[in-house]
């Protein structure tokens, strides 16, 4: 059964990763695999990124790796601060909510 928290919690849950991320010496990473290979590497800004409405929006950070690692499909992602990964593989990764052009 899953647990409904309200958002002050959903929130300061949220600003716990985030503080994690910058928790580093140097900025930290989203990475985005296919199965467990690292397939694009993001550095994010510092801080990383601003929570709101049970929502952590990462900031200054190009959608665009001209680098990338591998092709194929994205099926997961983590974050890591600048030493590594703060867990194991995130679960699947979910769409973002459509915005207005």
């Amino acid at each position: 059964m899953p647990v409904n928290y309200n958002l002050n919690i959903e929130n300061a849950r949220l600003q716990v990763v985030a503080n994690a991320i910058d928790a580093g010496p140097s900025n930290g990473f989203l990475r985005l695999l296919s199965g467990a290979s690292i397939i694009s590497s993001f550095q994010l800004a510092r801080p990383c990124g601003v929570v709101a409405n049970d929502v952590l929006t990462f900031s200054g950070m190009s959608l665009i790796d001209p680098a990338a690692a591998a092709t194929g499909l994205a099926t997961s992602g983590r974050v890591e601060d600048s030493t590594g990964p703060l867990s194991s593989p995130a679960s699947p990764l979910a769409e973002a909510p459509p915005t207005s052009s």
